[in-house]
Protein backbone atom coordinates (compact mmCIF):
# COMPACT_ATOMS: atom_id res chain seq x y z
CA UNK A 1 0.00 0.00 0.00
CA UNK A 2 1.39 3.22 -1.12
CA UNK A 3 0.64 6.36 1.02
CA UNK A 4 1.13 9.98 -0.73
CA UNK A 5 1.56 13.52 1.44
CA UNK A 6 0.03 16.25 -0.18
CA UNK A 7 2.47 19.47 0.49
CA UNK A 8 -0.49 22.14 0.74
CA UNK A 9 -2.80 19.81 2.91
CA UNK A 10 0.15 17.87 5.08
CA UNK A 11 -2.33 14.79 4.97
CA UNK A 12 -1.74 11.48 3.63
CA UNK A 13 -3.64 11.00 0.59
CA UNK A 14 -5.00 7.23 -0.21
CA UNK A 15 -5.66 6.40 -4.28
CA UNK A 16 -8.98 3.92 -3.66
CA UNK A 17 -6.46 1.22 -5.42
CA UNK A 18 -4.64 0.76 -2.19
CA UNK A 19 -7.48 0.43 -0.10
CA UNK A 20 -7.41 -2.88 1.56
CA UNK A 21 -10.74 -3.46 1.68
CA UNK A 22 -11.48 -2.42 -1.89
CA UNK A 23 -8.75 -5.04 -2.79
CA UNK A 24 -9.93 -7.69 -1.21
CA UNK A 25 -13.46 -7.23 -2.83
CA UNK A 26 -12.34 -7.33 -6.13
CA UNK A 27 -10.67 -10.43 -5.21
CA UNK A 28 -14.04 -11.74 -4.50
CA UNK A 29 -15.59 -10.36 -7.56
CA UNK A 30 -12.85 -11.52 -9.56
CA UNK A 31 -13.28 -14.55 -11.68
CA UNK A 32 -9.68 -15.73 -11.62
CA UNK A 33 -11.18 -18.48 -8.75
CA UNK A 34 -14.47 -20.57 -8.81
CA UNK A 35 -15.80 -20.38 -5.35
CA UNK A 36 -17.08 -23.90 -5.58
CA UNK A 37 -14.39 -26.21 -6.00
CA UNK A 38 -11.70 -23.89 -4.14
CA UNK A 39 -9.91 -24.35 -7.20
CA UNK A 40 -8.51 -21.58 -9.84
CA UNK A 41 -10.75 -22.53 -13.07
CA UNK A 42 -9.44 -25.01 -15.65
CA UNK A 43 -7.41 -27.27 -13.19
CA UNK A 44 -9.06 -29.96 -13.59
CA UNK A 45 -9.42 -30.01 -17.29
CA UNK A 46 -6.09 -29.04 -17.90
CA UNK A 47 -4.89 -31.92 -16.26
CA UNK A 48 -6.82 -34.23 -17.64
CA UNK A 49 -5.79 -32.58 -21.20
CA UNK A 50 -2.77 -33.09 -20.23
CA UNK A 51 -2.57 -36.79 -19.21
CA UNK A 52 -4.51 -37.63 -22.25
CA UNK A 53 -1.62 -35.74 -24.23
CA UNK A 54 1.26 -37.70 -21.52
CA UNK A 55 -0.80 -41.34 -22.88
CA UNK A 56 -1.10 -40.50 -26.59
CA UNK A 57 2.83 -39.81 -26.24
CA UNK A 58 3.51 -42.94 -24.45
CA UNK A 59 1.33 -44.80 -26.92
CA UNK A 60 3.29 -43.47 -30.22
CA UNK A 61 6.91 -44.14 -28.14
CA UNK A 62 6.00 -47.70 -27.33
CA UNK A 63 4.18 -48.42 -31.32
CA UNK A 64 7.66 -46.61 -32.66
CA UNK A 65 10.18 -48.69 -29.95
CA UNK A 66 8.01 -51.76 -30.80
CA UNK A 67 8.07 -50.92 -34.62
CA UNK A 68 11.97 -50.60 -34.86
CA UNK A 69 12.67 -53.38 -33.12
CA UNK A 70 10.40 -55.74 -35.10
CA UNK A 71 11.99 -53.87 -38.17
CA UNK A 72 15.90 -54.84 -36.78
CA UNK A 73 14.94 -58.08 -36.47
CA UNK A 74 13.44 -58.43 -39.37
CA UNK A 75 16.62 -57.11 -40.98
CA UNK A 76 18.57 -59.33 -39.19
CA UNK A 77 16.44 -62.71 -40.52
CA UNK A 78 16.98 -60.80 -44.07
CA UNK A 79 20.49 -60.89 -43.59
CA UNK A 80 21.30 -64.10 -41.94
CA UNK A 81 19.13 -65.69 -44.99
CA UNK A 82 21.35 -64.21 -47.69
CA UNK A 83 24.70 -65.30 -45.35
CA UNK A 84 25.50 -61.85 -45.51
CA UNK A 85 29.41 -61.30 -44.56
CA UNK A 86 29.57 -60.53 -40.38
CA UNK A 87 32.71 -58.50 -40.68
CA UNK A 88 30.70 -55.65 -42.76
CA UNK A 89 29.70 -52.78 -40.59
CA UNK A 90 26.24 -52.83 -41.47
CA UNK A 91 26.02 -56.51 -40.38
CA UNK A 92 27.67 -55.85 -37.57
CA UNK A 93 25.85 -52.97 -36.70
CA UNK A 94 21.96 -55.11 -37.34
CA UNK A 95 23.93 -58.36 -35.44
CA UNK A 96 25.14 -56.56 -32.32
CA UNK A 97 22.08 -54.56 -31.82
CA UNK A 98 19.69 -57.17 -32.28
CA UNK A 99 21.59 -59.56 -29.88
CA UNK A 100 21.07 -57.39 -27.16
CA UNK A 101 16.79 -58.13 -27.58
CA UNK A 102 17.49 -61.89 -28.56
CA UNK A 103 19.15 -62.59 -25.69
CA UNK A 104 15.82 -63.38 -23.89
CA UNK A 105 15.09 -65.90 -26.76
CA UNK A 106 18.16 -67.29 -27.84
CA UNK A 107 18.13 -70.39 -25.41
CA UNK A 108 15.03 -71.12 -26.24
CA UNK A 109 15.20 -72.97 -29.59
CA UNK A 110 18.15 -74.07 -31.85
CA UNK A 111 19.40 -72.39 -35.20
CA UNK A 112 18.97 -74.37 -38.17
CA UNK A 113 21.66 -74.56 -40.71
CA UNK A 114 23.20 -76.77 -42.79
CA UNK A 115 26.28 -77.03 -44.42
CA UNK A 116 26.55 -74.07 -47.44
CA UNK A 117 22.76 -73.35 -47.01
CA UNK A 118 21.55 -70.38 -45.69
CA UNK A 119 20.78 -69.77 -41.75
CA UNK A 120 17.62 -69.44 -39.98
CA UNK A 121 17.47 -68.45 -36.58
CA UNK A 122 14.00 -69.77 -34.76
CA UNK A 123 15.11 -67.63 -31.94
CA UNK A 124 14.59 -64.25 -34.24
CA UNK A 125 11.67 -65.92 -35.60
CA UNK A 126 10.13 -65.69 -31.92
CA UNK A 127 11.69 -62.40 -31.18
CA UNK A 128 9.47 -60.99 -34.34
CA UNK A 129 6.30 -62.03 -33.00
CA UNK A 130 6.41 -61.59 -29.69
CA UNK A 131 7.91 -57.58 -29.53
CA UNK A 132 5.38 -56.50 -31.31
CA UNK A 133 2.85 -58.55 -28.77
CA UNK A 134 4.47 -56.72 -26.36
CA UNK A 135 4.00 -53.93 -27.58
CA UNK A 136 0.91 -54.24 -28.23
CA UNK A 137 0.07 -55.61 -24.64
CA UNK A 138 1.12 -52.74 -22.95
CA UNK A 139 -0.68 -50.14 -25.06
CA UNK A 140 -3.90 -52.19 -24.23
CA UNK A 141 -2.91 -52.45 -20.80
CA UNK A 142 -2.75 -48.55 -20.58
CA UNK A 143 -5.89 -47.98 -22.57
CA UNK A 144 -7.38 -50.51 -19.68
CA UNK A 145 -6.15 -49.08 -16.75
CA UNK A 146 -7.30 -44.83 -18.36
CA UNK A 147 -10.14 -46.21 -20.20
CA UNK A 148 -10.87 -42.56 -21.42
CA UNK A 149 -7.69 -42.51 -23.69
CA UNK A 150 -8.68 -43.62 -26.74
CA UNK A 151 -5.56 -43.94 -29.12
Amino acid sequence: MTTKIDPRKKQEVRSPQDNPIEIIERWKQSKVVNRTRQYPEGVAEDASTSLQANLTKAVQFISLIGGLVTLLFVARIGLKIIAVNPGTPFGRFVVGLTDLFLWPFSSMTETLSAPHVTMLELSSLTAVILYPFAAWSLIRLLQHIFPQHKA
